[in-house]
C-alpha cells in the first residue's frame, strides 16, 4: 500500500510516449513561397513592383507557424513539466536535467518566436516606408519631367527671339543703308544745286 502512494499515478514512459505521439500528429506542414509574377520577372531580369505582393503573404504564413509552434510549445512545455515532476520523484537528477532541457527549449523557441514577430513587424514597417519613398520617387519624377519641359519651352522660347532679334538686326542694317543712301543723294543733290 505504501509503494502505491509513493509511485507516480501516472508512468513517465506513459507520458513520453503519449507526448511523442503528439508530437508525431502535429508535425507543421513546410511553409513553402507563394508563387507570384515577382519570381518569374527576377529569373528574367526584369525588375517588378510587386515585392509587398509577395512578401505579405510570406509575413502571414511565417506569423502562424509562429504561433502554431507557440501552442504546440506551451503543450510541450506543461507535457515535460509533468515528466520532469515524475522523474524527479524516481532521481533528483534525471528530474532537474529534464526541466533544465524545458526551460532552455523554452527560452529558444520564445527567442525565435520573438525575432519572426520582429522581423515581421521590421519587414511591414520597412514596406510602408518603400510605399511612401516611390511615392515621393514619382512625385520626384512628374516634377523633374515638368522642369524639362518649362526649359525646353524656355530654350525654344530664347531660339525664336534670338531668330527675330537677327531679323530686326538685319533691318535695322538695312534702313541705315538707306538712311545712308538716302543722306548721299541728298547731298549729292544739294551740291549740284
Amino acid at each position: 500500500f505504501a509503494a502505491e502512494h509513493i509511485k507516480p499515478m501516472v508512468d513517465p514512459r506513459f507520458k513520453a510516449e503519449k507526448l511523442l505521439k503528439y508530437l508525431e500528429d502535429s508535425v507543421p506542414v513546410p511553409v513553402q513561397a507563394p508563387k507570384t509574377p515577382r519570381t518569374l520577372a527576377k529569373l528574367q531580369g526584369v525588375s517588378s513592383t510587386t515585392d509587398s505582393e509577395f512578401l505579405r503573404p510570406l509575413q502571414r504564413v511565417a506569423l502562424q507557424a509562429v504561433e502554431q509552434i507557440s501552442e504546440q510549445q506551451k503543450t510541450l512545455l506543461t507535457v515535460c513539466s509533468g515528466i520532469a515532476l515524475d522523474l524527479g520523484t524516481e532521481c533528483k537528477e534525471r528530474g532537474m536535467v529534464m526541466d533544465r532541457i524545458k526551460n532552455t527549449s523554452a527560452s529558444w523557441v520564445g527567442r525565435l518566436c520573438d525575432l519572426v514577430r520582429q522581423l515581421a513587424a521590421d519587414a511591414a514597417r520597412v514596406q510602408e516606408e518603400k510605399k511612401k519613398l516611390q511615392a515621393a520617387l514619382v512625385q520626384r519624377e512628374a516634377d523633374v519631367k515638368k522642369a524639362e519641359k518649362r526649359h525646353q519651352a524656355s530654350l525654344l522660347n530664347e531660339a525664336d527671339m534670338h531668330g527675330k532679334r537677327n531679323i530686326l538686326q538685319q533691318r535695322i542694317v538695312a534702313l541705315e543703308r538707306e538712311v545712308q543712301a538716302a543722306h548721299s543723294t541728298n547731298a549729292a543733290e544739294r551740291a549740284l544745286a
